[in-house]
């Protein structure tokens, strides 16, 4: 195994902890509301856990810079200024969705099922499991985004998905490398990372580039857990790794409130050139008080920020693009570091 690899898997279980000791103090601060008052415990506990899922996710952003850094020495890669903003990645979802309301998505849950005659304890015991869920993604989603913006900061284009340990089916056949415009695909509980690799250049020794290498890595027992033992047994009769878990994958698929699976429902706005697009956005940070408002404005005025009836600050009249849908966007690699430096992303 290459010291990339050994690097890159050390980070990857470094975030993997740090999302889950978020999930710990999230899914804690959920159990001490009383089930008589729902609504009540909410608002209690919404400001602490809106601070906790911030810190964590101010954590898992800090270290990409020294990540990208060392991913760019360790294959002899002359690299430009990887600093990000590590605020600007707090506070929101992948998809820009603000934090506490998403969270909230577990005292919904919680209450529609009690609602539906499910015992209290039990129902409980699901929202539990959302909570944690939802604060580890978005600790871990922010730490990713980090990695990646910093790394086309440096001046890579080419991304590597780091498997996890055991990684699940759903993962296997995304593994590989891709250009920093793929977005990073991920299911609810999803332990992968990525790391930044020389374009052109195959993905290093102990990071699985393919579906098939991870699944010949596998003893016949895991081989069956990961893909079931229908699967494996078809794929190990020819079947390829992509169409059978492709064609399992109604089998994933939910709808309880706050599930990952399907992203947001994206904005449609004018672009420069006076076409629409659809794109992710975010207002977090632009309020007036906000960093990425005040910073962005220069000064305040009455023309740069407006109030809406709904909000308690002014804010920004500029749409704040997420991360996502910059990448996605972006012509070139100069072209996603313009755009990501003026979306507050980048210094």
């Amino acid at each position: 195994m290459s010291n990339l690899s050994l690097m890159a898997l050390e980070h990857q279980r470094k975030r993997n902890e740090l999302s889950e000791r978020a999930a710990r103090k999230a899914a804690r601060l959920w159990r001490s509301i009383q089930a008589t008052d729902i609504d009540a415990g909410w608002d209690r506990i919404a400001p602490q856990l809106e601070q906790l899922v911030a810190s964590a996710q101010l954590a898992a952003a800090t270290p990409a810079p020294r990540y990208t850094a060392a991913a760019f020495a360790a294959q002899d890669m002359a690299a430009s200024s990887g600093q990000i903003i590590p605020q600007a990645f707090t506070g929101a979802t992948l998809e820009g969705r603000a934090v506490v309301p998403e969270l909230y998505s577990a005292a919904t849950t919680t209450k529609t099922l009690i609602g539906r005659g499910v015992g209290v304890g039990a129902a409980f015991q699901v929202g539990t499991g959302l909570m944690a869920l939802l604060a580890s993604q978005m600790v871990r989603d922010a730490g990713n985004m980090a990695d990646k913006v910093s790394s086309v900061g440096r001046g890579t284009v080419q991304m590597a998905r780091v498997l996890s340990p055991g990684a699940c089916s759903r993962c296997a056949i995304l593994a590989g490398a891709g250009n920093f415009t793929k977005h990073f695909e991920r299911h609810p509980s999803c332990r992968c990372t990525t790391v930044p690799i020389r374009s052109g250049e195959a993905v290093p020794d102990g990071i699985f580039d393919s579906a098939g290498a991870y699944f010949n890595s596998l003893t016949d027992a895991e081989q069956n857990r990961i893909f079931t033992k229908s699967g494996a047994e078809a794929i190990r009769l020819g079947a390829s790794e992509t169409s059978v878990v492709n064609a399992r994958r109604g089998m994933y698929r939910t709808t309880q409130p706050g599930s990952l699976v399907s992203r947001a429902t994206p904005r449609i706005i004018i672009g420069p050139d006076g076409k629409p697009f659809t794109a992710y956005t975010t207002v977090e940070g632009t309020s007036v008080r906000g960093w990425y408002g005040a910073g962005r404005g220069g000064s305040v005025t009455s023309n740069q920020f407006v109030r809406s009836s709904a909000d308690r600050y002014r804010r920004t009249t500029s749409v704040r693009l997420m991360p996502e849908t910059i990448l996605s966007i972006a012509t070139d690699q100069e072209d996603a570091v313009r755009l990501l430096r003026e979306f507050g992303y980048l210094p």
